[in-house]
């Protein structure tokens, strides 16, 4: 419920904050000691003592830094959980990361409040990254473990916008590209030839003190020509290029500070050598790839070939000329080497107009190019989504289009990317198939963080998958920038383990409730506008709970009937389904010109099957059988058909009614997998239970799609997804009929015919929603 507003027009000031928060803990302090008794309730007449605790802070991550006094995202420590510097970003071993003390914290926080300077408060936040908030004075609250991370914002609007847009790229304008190069990226302006001299000096011959005085520029462009991790901090490039002197020569020693230095040339003739003879033997260009990238630029440059790209692209290039030549003596082959890696005075392997042509040619394509949209946007057209689902826009990766939603960009990446993605790389080899088992392992992430029920092993995935990603994502996007966002998502395990699903503790319904204050009708006015927000809620909450009363609700039936019609609608983008009480016995609703009829004979025949084998024996017959058998009850074929049944919040109608939220996946008594189908009958009911009492029950009536044979299962590429790929069935339904219960109904799934090269039949491809 609404506590308070802060008044605007713009956001209070990190000290600010602190004021608008004392009233509400003083009376929070109240609550938890001693309690605060109520002299009479509506259901305690006699009164009730109430305790009251604030647990999770639930905000986006500027408002959560400020609210907590943690230091912002972009601070020296820039992580509300770890004391993990900025500049170690990269690091993604959770095992090597300074845990955060909440009994510190208090401890600095305490500090900072009766500092008597502001230089004095700069200095401790320095050192510690923390300020003193108000929520400090309680004294149950954990600054560390509730100060939480909201996956909205993080994932939705963070990790899987940022993989698409800046990554990946994502325009229809433009050509598609191998994602080589970050289409975001800011590249930092080539140095001087003389200055990539020196660097290339102290890289293969200096010691590690002496290159590390190197500028930002110098150092990213000489991993740059090294084909090395382009990361965002000076340290980071330093470590790169250290890590692979360390790889290309043991002999060289990378730790000292001395101004000593150890030439790296003799082991450097050892490595063209092995390089040479691996060509020699035929190796393949896998193989031959794994040799160190200057001795394959010395190979093809002795050769007269282009000594441009990657060592896969150089390593093809050879086996390519190999095909029709004769081998090249190591010596002449070495002085190429010399003569691109020594201390002369020639210049780099890459002149500077050579250098900006690459980078202009490379920035100028994106992997979400003009092809791969259009294919993303065909499928779009014949993929069905349920009426709940908000989905991406028809045009997104178009300029026309503007910003997304976070539910927007949930069901781009989780729907429809996959469903094309892995059509279109599923079976290729090489980069484009690590890009997208690099992508799954995204939205296997998200999408175990997005569940309503979660378990200890979920979580495990969860972590295994991300850190996966993150791995992965360095080593094919050499300039991709590691971001705040990627190290906090790692954190989100934890609070998965302390709250449950994250639905608990993301925006959707703060983001909700900013929606419905802006619809209430004010005067504008700063200082009474807030009072009249305060008085809409109250009212709005009271009504809510006199309509829950069984005399108000038998006495206004008709307005109620109304009231729950508009209360328990399906709202899109507004994740309804997170608010709504799951455990609520599912009914089937009739319409209102609905009528008892004769079920047809198929759905009877599964309905009798059902219910006999639920109770593990024929305890009921057909009422229309002439012969009476003992002990048996009777069941009529009669039932009420319904156009719709809410289930969990989510509203499922049959085929004939609305064809998009037919398809379902379920599971059923009679098979141990689940299935998927579409509805075509809800139904309700009645018959004697074993106790022989009256029950009225609602039943679903389901054709299901038909499966792949053994031999078509091998040509669906999807089967390597099984989590969040979805699955492949022939575009045709079964002939028998499931009559299952609503609760063996899992969720609805998105449906998209298509053609799959090696399978004769045309396919469904169907993809779950019960995560979505």
């Amino acid at each position: 419920y609404l506590v308070g507003i802060i008044p605007g027009p713009s956001k209070p000031s990190l000290n600010q904050v602190n004021h608008f928060l004392e009233p509400l803990i003083d009376d929070l302090l109240a609550f938890w000691d001693p309690g605060v008794f109520f002299s009479r309730t509506a259901s305690y007449p006699k009164g009730r003592l109430v305790h009251c605790a604030v647990i999770p802070l639930v905000c986006d991550l500027p408002a959560a830094r400020q609210v907590s006094g943690h230091g912002s995202y972009s601070a020296s420590f820039f992580c509300s959980f770890c004391k993990l510097r900025l500049e170690d970003i990269e690091n993604f071993d959770s095992n090597t990361w300074p845990k955060r003390d909440p009994m510190e914290h208090r401890k600095h926080a305490e500090e900072w409040r009766k500092a008597n300077s502001y230089e004095a408060r700069a200095s401790i936040f320095k050192a510690h990254g923390v300020r003193w908030s108000q929520l400090l004075k309680l004294p149950y609250w954990d600054p560390i473990a509730f100060t939480v991370v909201d996956t909205m914002h993080n994932q939705y609007l963070g990790l899987i916008r940022t993989h698409c847009k800046e990554i990946w790229g994502m325009n229809i304008e433009v050509e598609d590209g191998d994602g080589m190069y970050v289409h975001a990226r800011n590249v930092p302006p080539r140095p001087s030839d003389t200055d990539m001299q020196e660097g290339k000096h102290l890289l293969y011959g200096g010691s590690m003190s002496q290159l590390a005085k190197c500028t930002k520029a110098v150092l990213w462009h000489l991993c740059f020509e090294h084909d090395l991790r382009c990361a965002r901090t000076k340290k980071q490039l330093l470590a790169s290029l250290v890590h692979w002197v360390i790889d290309t020569s043991s002999a060289m020693d990378v730790t000292s500070k001395s101004n000593n230095s150890t030439s790296t040339l003799p082991m450097m003739e050892e490595r063209v050598r092995k390089a040479e003879a691996s060509l020699a033997r035929g190796s393949q260009a896998k193989t031959l790839a794994t040799h160190c990238k200057p001795a394959l630029i010395a190979m093809c440059e002795s050769r007269h070939l282009e000594s441009t790209g990657v060592k896969a692209v150089l390593a093809e290039r050879l086996i390519t000329w190999n095909t029709h030549a004769t081998a090249v003596d190591v010596s002449t082959l070495f002085c190429f080497f010399i003569k691109n890696y020594s201390r002369s005075n020639q210049p780099p392997r890459l002149s500077h107009e050579q250098h900006e042509e690459g980078k202009t040619r490379n920035a100028s394509t994106v992997v979400l190019g003009r092809n791969t949209l259009a294919q993303v946007h065909a499928d779009m057209e014949q993929t069905e989504l349920p009426s709940w689902v908000s989905p991406a826009p028809c045009n997104f990766g178009t300029e026309t289009r503007g910003k997304l939603h976070a539910d927007q960009w949930l069901a781009a990446c989780s729907i429809n990317l996959p469903i094309t993605l892995v059509r279109l790389w599923g079976k290729e080899q090489g980069r484009k198939q690590k890009m997208l088992q690099n992508f799954m392992d995204l939205l296997t992430a998200v999408t175990i963080s997005s569940m309503l029920e979660i378990s200890h092993q979920h979580i495990q995935i969860y972590e295994r998958s991300l850190l996966r990603y993150l791995q992965t994502l360095r080593e094919l996007y050499k300039e991709a920038v590691i971001k705040p966002n990627h190290h906090l998502a790692l954190h989100v395990g934890e609070s998965l383990r302390i709250f449950g699903p994250a639905h608990s503790t993301r925006t959707f319904s703060t983001e909700r409730m900013n929606y419905l204050l802006m619809q209430t009708n004010t005067n504008g006015k700063f200082g009474e506008l807030e009072l009249t927000y305060m008085t809409h809620t109250c009212r709005a909450a009271n009504l809510r709970a006199l309509l829950r009363h069984d005399k108000i609700r038998g006495i206004m039936d008709e307005f109620m009937t109304c009231y729950d019609g508009i209360y328990n609608e399906d709202r899109r983008g507004t994740r309804l389904r997170e608010s709504t009480t799951l455990d609520a016995q599912p009914q089937g609703i009739p319409g209102k010109n609905s009528k008892v009829t004769s079920l047809e004979k198929n759905q009877f025949m599964a309905l009798l099957q059902l219910l006999n084998a639920e109770i593990g024996h024929d305890m009921y017959v057909d009422a229309r059988d002439v012969r009476r058998t003992p002990g048996c009850q009777q069941l009529s074929n009669k039932g009420t058909n319904c156009p719709k049944i809410m289930i969990g919040g989510i509203t499922y109608r049959p085929h004939n009614v609305a064809p998009k939220d037919s398809n379902i996946i379920f599971s059923s008594p009679h098979t141990a997998h689940t299935q998927a189908g579409r509805i075509i009958n809800i139904f309700l009911h009645q018959h004697r239970d074993v106790h022989g009492k009256l029950v009225e029950e609602s039943f679903v009536s389901i054709e299901s799609l038909q499966e792949l044979t053994e031999l078509d299962r091998l040509s669906d590429p999807y089967s390597n997804f099984p989590g969040v790929g979805g699955k492949l069935y022939y575009n045709a339904y079964s002939s028998d009929i499931n009559v299952v219960r609503p609760s063996n109904i899992i969720s609805h799934f998105a449906k998209t015919p298509m053609e799959v090269q090696g399978i004769k039949r045309s396919c469904i491809h169907v993809l779950p929603l019960d995560r979505v």
